[in-house]
């Protein structure tokens, strides 16, 4: 399947499935809208993540081919062996701190945006913009 319908079906079930569910009461043009900004932060996470190994290989003298992304991820394609085991260890693991750099982001913008968290009655709720947010760091 083409990787157009993989995003695609993802905008479709943020939309009409995780979003509607999460925020309840909003006009189905918006939960569209979640939908694809739900879609371009996970591109742009997946981006970063790949960029992150990428940047910390090229530090330690592992030329880097390309970057080849997929619906939920990536590989940063190398074109030789790693130079050292501390190189390899923390081009491995760059990827994943970027992640959890992201996740921290996501969860303090949330906290940061005007309205994003309320509480009225004794109960918490959250804004349309504060869900996608949790979104991603939650998927980050």
């Amino acid at each position: 399947m083409p990787v157009g319908y993989c995003w695609l079906g993802l905008v479709w079930t943020l939309s009409v499935g995780y979003f509607p569910q999460a925020s309840p009461g909003l006009e189905p043009a918006f939960y569209w809208a979640m939908g694809v900004a739900g879609l371009l932060g996970l591109a742009v996470s997946i981006v970063l993540h790949e960029l992150a190994h990428a940047v910390v290989a090229r530090q330690y003298d592992m030329p880097i081919r390309g970057i080849t992304l997929f619906v939920f991820g990536g590989v940063a394609e190398m074109e030789d062996e790693p130079t050292s085991a501390k190189g390899e260890f923390l081009m491995a693991i760059a990827g994943p701190i970027m992640s959890l750099g992201l996740a921290i982001v996501f969860y303090l913008l949330v906290l940061l945006i005007p309205g994003g968290v309320s509480v009225a009655d004794g109960e918490m709720a959250l804004s349309a913009q504060a869900v996608v947010l949790l979104y991603l760091a939650g998927i980050n």
